[in-house]
């Protein structure tokens, strides 16, 4: 091992054991001595099923447009997040020319307008193997190979180190937002959950009641209270429970930089609109439905309306408005 990797892992154990909690900047000043690039980030992430886990940017440099939260989530809701996470050495771009990583909303939106042609991310895991964050490094020219990803690969450990202890010194392991039961009575935070105003939103109640009434079903979606978006998971409780309805809610962004407007027109495409009935819906023209459409199909990387319609309903990226009847929520359904 040579005596520059010697110095930074050394820096890294010193930052695993510290009391500070902003390191950030730290790790990727130690990591640019050893793996030069035009731009990295260092991501932090929570507890929970992949792309819903809570997740934030810790520090990041040279991205002209920033690496904030929104785009670090994005990040987590790749189609080769799994291929990414399994690989070792961590691959990089440049010499997985064939990636569909290439072809991706993520690659397209965040990277190749900075000009980025290569790139390599490190997947970072707590001692229970679970994942705690990531390094990304990102380049303009082929930059990454062999040496880089040893050099990575040899970090990794003092990495998960550092991670694991912000993380849980942050609470960042702890989801965000609040569980909550919806029986006859109305929306019951659990113990234990601080009850945010939306919460205590008629609106919302109501609309989860059609969740409720509909055997069968669940409610994936996301609506907005205060400038603020949620994302709301609902389906049915078990066994002798079943009359009760458990439900999450957690605040984020909404997926791919969608605009509300793009929201409301995939969310009509999901329902199986057309473009003159999405036009009437939504009081816009269809020459303004058709332009949304094309902007929804490029962010999210669909190849059709179907194709978006489809990813959608699958990653729970639907507008539930406050305005919406029950048959609105039902066409938002999915079967348990």
């Amino acid at each position: 091992m040579d005596a520059d990797l010697l110095r930074a892992a050394a820096g890294l154990g010193t930052l695993a054991g510290s009391a500070q909690t902003d390191v950030g900047a730290d790790v990727l000043g130690l990591l640019e001595t050893l793996i030069p690039s035009d731009a990295s980030a260092l991501q932090l992430v929570g507890a929970g099923e992949p792309a819903r886990a809570p997740t934030s940017t810790l520090a990041s440099r040279g991205f002209g447009h920033g690496w904030g939260d929104a785009v670090a989530q994005d990040w987590m809701r790749t189609p080769d997040l799994g291929y990414l996470c399994a690989s070792w050495p961590p691959p990089t771009l440049s010499q997985d020319v064939g990636s569909s990583f290439l072809e991706g909303t993520f690659y397209r939106q965040h990277l190749a307008p900075q000009g980025f042609v290569d790139g390599m991310s490190v997947h970072l895991v707590d001692p229970d193997g679970a994942t705690a964050g990531f390094v990304h490094f990102s380049a303009r020219t082929a930059r990454f190979g062999p040496a880089e990803q040893a050099r990575a690969g040899a970090l990794a450990p003092a990495l998960n180190a550092v991670v694991t202890r912000v993380r849980d010194a942050t609470g960042a392991s702890r989801p965000r937002g609040v569980s909550a039961v919806l029986d006859a009575r109305g929306l019951h935070p659990l113990p234990g959950s601080q009850c945010p105003a939306v919460a205590r939103d008629p609106r919302l109640a109501r609309a989860l009641r059609t969740v409720r009434s509909t055997p069968g079903r669940r409610l994936d979606a996301w609506w907005e209270e205060g400038g603020t978006w949620y994302r709301v998971v609902a389906g049915p409780g078990p066994g002798q429970h079943s009359d009760r309805l458990l439900v999450r809610l957690e605040p984020g962004e909404v997926p791919c930089g969608l605009s509300r407007r793009e929201l409301d027109v995939l969310t009509c495409v999901a329902a199986g609109m057309a473009n003159a009935q999405i036009a009437e819906r939504l009081g816009i023209s269809v020459r303004t439905v058709h332009t949304h459409v094309d902007s929804v199909r490029w962010k999210t990387g669909s190849a059709s309306r179907v194709h978006a319609a489809s990813w959608a309903h699958r990653e729970g990226v639907l507008h539930l408005a406050p305005d919406a009847t029950p048959e609105d929520v039902r066409l938002l359904l999915h079967r348990v």
